[in-house]
């Protein structure tokens, strides 16, 4: 498995921590050439033998999701320091490997169902295993068979309540209402986030962090065009940059390469130009249907329009309140090699105007690991921002 360095706080660095450190884990074989296969860039492949080199870090985030353990969990570990042997066996990677084989042998059956490492362990290391029966009263399982008929008579009834949408297909799928043209939502965003929104060149964000653990601590956000820069006032600063061309992270003095699914995750934050980059990023882009939503439990249901677009193994959801127009939630699913897959949330509210565009001053990032709340208290929008910034120190 890839390293995780342990932070104190549940921020986002640490979805980025497991793996930064690839390189020096593996130092006894150089970096590979785009194209390989795992085995031929990482020591003790036994089983991934068909994984491309660049999905082994997302095999191994969905592993950790999946099972709920750091990497740890199967990697010998030196007790004394918490240093990991990636390299060696162990006795926890052996039985990774027949867990992986069992998946393997399930899905390559014709079972008519496909299954996944979450689809037992659900994120906990040991699978909960079947609750024990409940006897049913005579009344229970009365209601239980009537709920069934009614359920096989609606199945096998034609709809009576559903017009077809443009297609012959029913609007908006699951007896929701179809939702708008993708084009009138994503104009109706631009309109909402003002007109100064095509003029927006660069803009910083400082705040407040709280993770799960509620522990704050103050962040910064820039970005200038394409370029980004993250920074989490940890005891150990923790940074993640974009210079437009590669990546990179910092924690304390250790300065690593950022790249692929791990540097899209770090850039899931760099939506300063998100509004007119989604119809480019996806030209497939399709309205799925109009629904409500709570953004926070307890609070006032509100009406959204999705939008679903995919890109390779990624697929996002965007949803965007009916009323207003404005983004308030984005959802990304990576799918693995695994037949499992990633999925990373941010919910987007409070938003104000600055430099005239609409900008949310409550970010919540919830992945697979972490819970983190960004709480905005001052915005400069297309301020002088040097280039230098936004470059890997050396």
């Amino acid at each position: 498995m890839i390293k995780r360095k342990h932070l104190m706080s549940g921020v986002r660095f640490i979805a980025i921590a497991i793996s930064v450190l690839t390189t020096t884990l593996y130092s006894q074989k150089p970096a590979s050439p785009a194209g390989d296969m795992a085995p031929e860039t990482f020591q003790d492949i036994q089983v991934l033998k068909d994984v491309p080199a660049d999905q082994l870090p997302i095999v191994m985030h969905y592993f950790s999701a999946a099972l709920g353990r750091p990497c740890s969990g199967c990697h010998q570990t030196d007790r004394a320091t918490g240093v990991i042997n990636y390299p060696a066996d162990s006795n926890g990677k052996k039985t990774a490997r027949a867990m992986i084989k069992l998946v393997q042998t399930v899905n390559a059956g014709d079972f008519g169902a496909k299954i996944n490492c979450a689809t037992c362990h659900q994120g906990h290391g040991q699978p909960a295993g079947l609750q024990p029966a409940t006897l049913m009263t005579f009344d229970q399982i009365l209601q239980t068979n009537t709920q069934q008929a009614g359920a096989a008579l609606r199945a096998i009834s034609p709809p009576t309540d559903r017009a077809a949408g443009p297609g012959g297909a029913a609007p908006g799928g699951r007896g929701q209402p179809a939702g708008p043209p993708a084009d009138d939502v994503l104009k109706k965003y631009l309109d909402a986030l003002g007109p100064a929104t095509s003029n927006l060149q660069s803009r910083v964000m400082i705040g407040t962090l709280t993770n799960r653990m509620a522990q704050a601590m103050s962040f910064s956000i820039s970005q200038k065009g394409q370029m980004y820069l993250e920074t989490v006032q940890t005891p150990e600063p923790q940074i993640i940059g974009f210079n437009g061309t590669a990546g990179w992270s910092k924690t304390g003095s250790k300065v690593s390469g950022l790249s692929g699914f791990l540097l899209d995750s770090a850039l899931r934050g760099a939506d300063m130009q998100l509004a007119t980059e989604i119809k480019a990023k996806y030209p497939t882009l399709q309205s799925t249907r109009r629904t409500q939503m709570t953004l926070t439990p307890g609070a006032t249901p509100i009406d959204v329009n999705i939008l679903r677009g995919t890109s390779g193994p990624v697929t996002e959801q965007f949803y965007f309140e009916a009323n207003t127009g404005l983004l308030v939630r984005r959802v990304t699913r990576t799918a693995t090699p695994l037949n499992g897959a990633l999925t990373e949330t941010t919910d987007y509210s409070d938003f104000r105007a600055e430099g005239g565009v609409m900008t949310p001053h409550k970010i919540v990032r919830t992945n697979w690991s972490t819970l983190d709340t960004l709480t905005v208290s001052r915005v400069t929008v297309n301020g002088s921002l040097d280039d230098a910034s936004f470059q890997r120190p050396k």
